[in-house]
């Protein structure tokens, strides 16, 4: 519920349980990140996610951060890599969150995360956290092979960043 910052679980387990505290609860946030690791259903793993970016004043601890890098990564589900994505661009940007978006930037199959991964790399570089020449390397590669004008375009604008 929106209104008050609750979160109610219901699941069969061996028997039914029910479960009901606030996004900032450890166990909450233990669930969720389970959810969003292992669950089958893409719309549940992204509702684990969704539900913690839809709280602004949610503390994102180490774990959530490696399930959101994890997931970022890995998913199978364009969406759902998305709004991992999403919510690790409100995490305070460290060496794991860089490896992450160069990771995307190279290795996703979708242009839409490529650049949303492109884009906060750009937006990185303008709040003074900066890219080692490897990293500077990796894409300028990736600037002259991507498929799509629009990242060949931004991957200028983030060179330009550091030069």
């Amino acid at each position: 519920d929106p209104t008050d910052g609750q979160i109610e679980f219901t699941f069969d387990a061996v028997k039914p349980v029910h479960f009901k505290g606030s996004v900032n609860d450890p166990e909450v946030q233990s669930i969720l990140t389970y959810a969003m690791l292992n669950d089958q259903n893409p719309g549940s793993r992204f509702n684990s996610i969704n539900v913690m970016d839809s709280y602004g004043k949610v503390t994102l601890d180490k774990d959530i951060k490696d399930a959101l890098v994890t997931v970022a990564m890995t998913d199978n589900n364009q969406g759902v890599r998305r709004e991992a994505l999403k919510l690790l661009g409100r995490i305070s940007f460290d060496e794991s969150v860089k490896q992450t978006y160069l990771f995307v930037l190279l290795n996703d199959s979708s242009s839409a995360l490529r650049i949303e991964a492109l884009n906060a790399l750009i937006e990185a570089a303008k709040s003074g956290h900066s890219l080692n020449q490897k990293d500077l390397d990796l894409v300028i590669k990736q600037a002259g092979q991507d498929d799509n004008n629009y990242i060949k375009l931004k991957s200028k604008t983030l060179l330009q960043e550091y030069n």
